[in-house]
């Protein structure tokens, strides 16, 4: 009896249980265990840039010359880039890929320009008289391109990101011709005339390098800016003496020296730009 009694009991308080459970609603999530979904990934690979910038030149354009021809006296001065150009201006374009967190390879084009200076204070002296030279060279115009790497100090998604890069080209230089008169102390005026008009430099292309420091600003995952200083060489121009070997004077035919294995620059290019990831 107290057996039977016992199971019904039993039975009840399952049913119960089970009536409860049913009009309960669903089971209760644990919310403690949850796993938020991560934001999505910004990992742009390649890049486009557009920039600009001047190059401080501090070599020398053309060699003097100190000599006797003909019974002349030349006393010509050698001119460094910067005493003949002055403004070194240049645009570049940039194309690039990502290659680590903290490498970059580039492909940069650029055209450059520069105006040039009326240089003067070489002289000539035939028979105790002193003519001085005025001397114009052509304006400076080059384009050309280089491939090269950029390394970060800091990974890609830092908001500032120091870096140094090095690169190597070529570029073409557009002939420089060169303008000379001197003046006259055997006219009252002593207004000067043209001794020499014609080519000095050829049409070249050089070799360049280039290494810079800088830093970036990330604005966004797709949006920088950025600027850099640093140094460059550009190989020898090619020297054009057929214009100084066809003139009538022997001191103009001298001149030929002042184009002789020069022409090569090292400057110190500065830059800034803005860059678009994708």
């Amino acid at each position: 009896m107290k057996m039977a009694t016992l199971t019904k009991l039993c039975i009840a308080v399952a049913t119960a249980a089970s009536l409860t459970s049913t009009f309960a609603g669903p089971e209760r999530m644990d919310t403690s265990k949850e796993v938020m979904a991560p934001p999505p990934v910004c990992d742009p690979r390649w890049y486009v840039s557009v920039g600009g910038g001047t190059d401080f030149p501090i070599s020398e354009f053309s060699n003097g010359l100190n000599d006797t021809v003909g019974g002349t006296a030349l006393a010509i001065k050698s001119r460094d880039w910067d005493d003949l150009y002055n403004n070194f201006l240049n645009v570049k374009g940039e194309i690039g890929y990502v290659l680590t967190n903290h490498i970059e390879l580039f492909g940069t084009f650029q055209y450059e320009h520069a105006d040039s200076e009326l240089v003067r204070g070489s002289t000539a002296t035939v028979a105790g008289r002193t003519r001085e030279y005025f001397s114009k060279w052509g304006d400076y115009d080059a384009f050309g391109g280089e491939l090269g790497a950029r390394w970060f100090f800091t990974p890609k998604d830092a908001k500032i990101r120091p870096y140094i890069s090095i690169a190597g080209g070529a570029t073409f230089v557009e002939s420089i011709k060169l303008h000379a008169d001197q003046s006259s102390p055997f006219f009252s005026t002593g207004g000067p005339f043209t001794i020499y008009d014609g080519a000095f430099y050829d049409d070249t292309v050089v070799f360049t390098g280039t290494a810079m420091v800088g830093v970036e600003y990330n604005i966004t995952c797709h949006w920088s800016v950025g600027s850099g200083v640093g140094v460059r060489y550009q190989s020898e121009l090619d020297e054009n003496d057929r214009d100084f070997n066809a003139a009538s004077l022997s001191a103009v035919r001298a001149l030929t020296a002042l184009n002789h294995d020069n022409g090569d620059r090292f400057s110190i290019p500065t830059t800034v730009y803005a860059k678009l990831r994708f």
